[in-house]
């Protein structure tokens, strides 16, 4: 009898799965969607964002750049999100998570990563915890002060209405200045704080003119300042250490002590907060913790595939996620060394398994608890 060689997961298996992996198999994504129809659009934005963040969501990530994580998952739960350009977009980690909500996810990466996350409108910030901190408090400031400006200010209708941005791969700062200003976000830099660089694309839902030119500020420790006449100042963010803000937390649920003295009353959920900056931060991200995924009856989980790897590889994690063991015979390495490309959207888990054995003379078994590949 041939030695068999056995891998177990850890991904309890109680519905199809869905699945996005990542250039050489490093990113595996399991999405929960409702099978009732959902009206699709580019980005999640608003109450739809924050109603379908609690389906569940399992990853892995096996030694995987952080771009490419953060892109992959941006792109399959249509959560917009813009990584700090500060951040080393290549840093590989191995990370696991299961049944998690898109939120949790997110925070829980930037935690692994020693960075911070901050809402800016639907736009998720993803950055030095230094940057994203302050963040929401000095958009509020901006924005207080633009709402405070004479009618005759400057274009005054475009910092207060709200636009999409999206600038190309490999654009400069440059360029990207140029863009705001044609579309009547006109600033000045006297000082030449803007250092001259080159980012990854963006595209970001709705944001108001001065959320979106304070959240590219930010990727360098910038912000505007406004005054009642001229045109608004690029100036170095402040060192904001104490700042105000609403929060939803679920209710009759007790707030840790560590917390005493930030909150300042909680009726119905909401918790006004008032303190140090990165106590605010750390209460948000103790929220998100708090939140728990769910899944009705008329929910499934399908399986969004592109990937070309070696065919045990892929299977290996097919049967990682789906908490079964990973069952082969000796005599099968050869072909499971195989590189095979295998293309599928909302594919169950059968007929993903079925494509990547194609062009094989292996078998392959499939219970409740294993993946058994044999010839």
């Amino acid at each position: 009898m041939q030695a068999e060689n056995r891998s177990r997961g850890s991904f309890a298996r109680s519905r199809r799965v869905a699945t996005v992996f990542g250039a050489c198999c490093a990113t595996f994504v399991a999405c929960t969607f409702s099978s009732k129809a959902i009206a699709q659009q580019e980005w999640l934005v608003g109450k739809q964002r924050i109603r379908e963040n609690r389906n569940p969501v399992s990853v892995t990530w096996s030694q995987s750049p952080l771009g490419g994580q953060l892109g992959s998952l941006s792109r399959q739960r249509r959560i917009a999100i813009w990584l700090d350009p500060d951040v080393d977009s290549s840093a590989k980690q191995t990370i696991k998570f299961r049944n998690r909500t898109t939120d949790q996810v997110l925070w829980e990466t930037a935690q692994v990563n020693q960075l911070g996350a901050t809402w800016v409108g639907d736009v998720l910030y993803i950055g030095p915890r230094q940057k994203t901190d302050r963040l929401p408090h000095v958009i509020d400031a901006v924005s207080r002060k633009f709402g405070k400006v004479k009618s005759g200010f400057p274009n005054r209708e475009y910092w207060r209405g709200a636009a999409p941005t999206t600038w190309p791969t490999a654009a400069t700062t440059t360029e990207i200045v140029a863009t705001f200003r044609q579309q009547g976000l006109d600033f000045e830099d006297p000082d030449k704080l803007i250092p001259f660089d080159v980012l990854a694309a963006a595209d970001w839902p709705k944001l108001k003119g001065g959320q979106r030119v304070c959240l590219f500020l930010a990727g360098y420790g910038l912000t505007l300042e406004v005054g009642r006449k001229g045109k608004p100042k690029v100036v170095s963010m402040p060192e904001i250490e104490t700042g105000k803000t609403i929060v939803f937390i679920p209710e009759d649920v007790p707030i840790p002590a560590r917390f005493e003295g930030l909150w300042k009353k909680s009726r119905r959920g909401k918790v006004t907060l008032n303190g140090p900056v990165d106590q605010i931060a750390d209460f948000v991200a103790w929220n998100v913790e708090l939140q728990e995924p769910s899944i009705s009856e008329d929910q499934i989980e399908t399986y969004s595939l592109n990937v070309t790897e070696s065919r045990g590889s892929i299977l290996k994690a097919l049967a990682e996620q789906t908490d079964r063991e990973f069952v082969f015979a000796q005599e099968c390495v050869a072909m499971l060394n195989e590189r095979v490309t295998v293309e599928a959207k909302d594919a169950s888990f059968e007929d993903l398994v079925a494509q990547c054995m194609q062009g094989s003379e292996l078998k392959i078994e499939i219970s409740e608890s294993e993946l058994k590949v044999s010839k």
